[in-house]
C-alpha cells in the first residue's frame, strides 16, 4: 500500500538524519576528510590563479573560491581586452598565456589555428578574425562593446545578448577546453607540493569517500525502516497486517482459502513490498545533502528509477483489476480486503465469526 512507502520512507529518513548518519560521521572521522577536500577544492583555484589563468576582482566582497564569479571577472577582462587592446587588460587573454607561456604546447603564429579554431564553435569565426597572426574581435561587434564598458552610454538589447553570447560561448568555450587540456599536461605551482591534476586525484578519493558514507547510510536507514515496518511488525502479529493496514483496518488474505497468509508468504510480500518502497530511497538522505547531490548519486537514483516504474504498472495495474489486486497481491495470491468485507465473506462460507 501507498501509506507503507510513505511510512517506510519517513521511518528512514529520521533514522538517516538523526541517527545512522550522524554515528557514522562521527566515527569515520568524515568532518576531517571534508575538511581536506574543500582545501584541495580550494588550493586547485589557487593554482589557476598563481599561473594567471583565472583572476577575481580584488576589489569585491565576493568570496574568492567563488568560481562562477572569478570566471565572469576574468571573462570581463578578456573581453574588455579584445575591445579596447588595452595593455592593462592583455593579462586577461589567459588562453594565449595558458597555451605559449605555460604548457608552451602552441606558438603565437599558430595560435588562432590551434586555440581558437580548434574549438570547433560558430560563434569563434562570428564575432572573432585572425589578421598577421593576431586574433581580433570583428569591428561591429567592438563598437557594440564599447557601450557596454562605458558607464556613461546605455547599451543595446543587440549589444547585451552579443556580449553574452561571445562569454557563454566563446569564453566559457575556451575555457573548458583549456581545463580539459591541463587534465591532459598538468600545470603546478611553487606554493604546492601536489600539482592540479595530483590534487584532482586526491579530490576525487574523498568524493568517491563521502559519496560512499552517503549511500552505504541511505540503504542502512531504508533497510532498518523497512525491516521493522514491513517485515517485523507483519511477523508480529498474527493477521501479517502492516501499521498501515492496521490503520486502515484491512487485511492481506489468501485468494485461495481467505486464510491469513503463512509466514512464508509474508515473506514473499515482504520482499514485493521492497521493490515498491525503493522508489524513494534516493530521497533519504535530503535534507542532509541537497537535491543535486541526490541526484548525481547513481547506486540511489537507478533504485528509485527502476522502482518507480514498478510502482507506476503497480498503479495502473491496481485500478485496472477486479478487487484492485496489485502485481504483488497477483504474484503471491493474496488479495487486500477490508475487515468489513472480509467478515461478509466468511458470512457468504458459512464461518461463525
Amino acid at each position: 500500500m501507498l501509506g507503507d512507502i510513505f511510512l517506510t520512507f519517513m521511518l528512514a529518513v529520521f533514522l538517516f538524519n538523526l541517527v545512522i548518519f550522524p554515528i557514522f560521521q562521527a566515527v569515520s572521522g568524515f568532518e576531517s576528510k571534508y575538511s581536506a577536500q574543500e582545501n584541495y577544492e580550494r588550493d586547485r583555484y589557487d593554482i589557476l590563479y598563481d599561473n594567471e589563468i583565472l583572476f577575481y576582482d580584488l576589489d569585491s566582497t565576493a568570496d574568492k573560491y567563488d568560481i562562477n564569479e572569478s570566471l565572469t571577472y576574468t571573462g570581463k577582462g578578456f573581453i574588455r581586452y579584445y575591445t579596447f587592446k588595452n595593455e592593462s587588460d592583455k593579462k586577461y587573454e589567459v588562453f594565449y598565456r595558458y597555451y605559449t607561456q605555460v604548457s608552451h604546447s602552441v606558438s603565437d603564429s599558430n595560435y588562432w589555428s590551434e586555440v581558437f579554431e580548434r574549438m570547433g564553435n560558430e560563434d569563434v569565426n562570428k564575432f572573432f578574425s585572425a589578421s598577421l597572426d593576431s586574433v581580433s574581435l570583428k569591428e561591429e561587434y567592438i563598437e557594440e562593446f564599447k557601450t557596454i564598458f562605458d558607464e556613461q552610454d546605455e547599451p543595446s538589447s543587440q549589444a547585451v545578448q552579443d556580449y553574452n553570447d561571445v562569454f557563454n560561448s566563446v569564453f566559457l568555450g575556451l575555457y573548458a577546453m583549456m581545463i580539459d587540456d591541463i587534465k591532459i599536461h598538468d600545470i603546478s605551482s611553487p606554493n604546492y607540493e601536489l600539482s592540479y591534476n595530483e590534487m584532482q586525484e586526491e579530490l576525487s578519493k574523498l568524493s568517491s569517500y563521502s559519496d560512499s558514507l552517503v549511500y552505504l547510510c541511505a540503504y542502512g536507514s531504508f533497510a532498518i525502516s523497512f525491516l521493522i515496518l514491513e517485515v517485523l511488525y507483519p511477523f508480529l502479529n498474527k493477521k501479517g497486517r502492516t501499521l498501515t493496514m492496521r490503520i486502515m483496518k484491512a487485511e492481506t488474505v489468501s485468494i485461495d482459502n481467505y486464510e491469513h497468509p503463512r509466514k512464508l508468504k509474508l515473506v514473499l510480500v515482504s520482499f514485493y513490498r521492497l521493490i515498491e518502497s525503493l522508489c524513494l530511497i534516493m530521497f533519504v538522505p535530503l535534507p542532509m545533502v541537497s537535491i543535486g547531490y541526490v541526484f548525481a548519486l547513481p547506486q540511489l537514483s537507478f533504485l528509485t528509477i527502476v522502482s518507480l516504474m514498478y510502482v507506476l504498472i503497480f498503479v495502473f495495474f491496481t485500478i485496472f483489476n477486479s478487487f484492485n489486486r496489485s502485481i504483488s497481491d497477483y504474484l503471491s495470491r493474496t488479495v487486500v480486503l477490508t475487515e468489513e468485507s472480509l467478515n461478509e465473506v466468511y458470512r457468504a462460507k458459512g464461518y461463525q465469526l
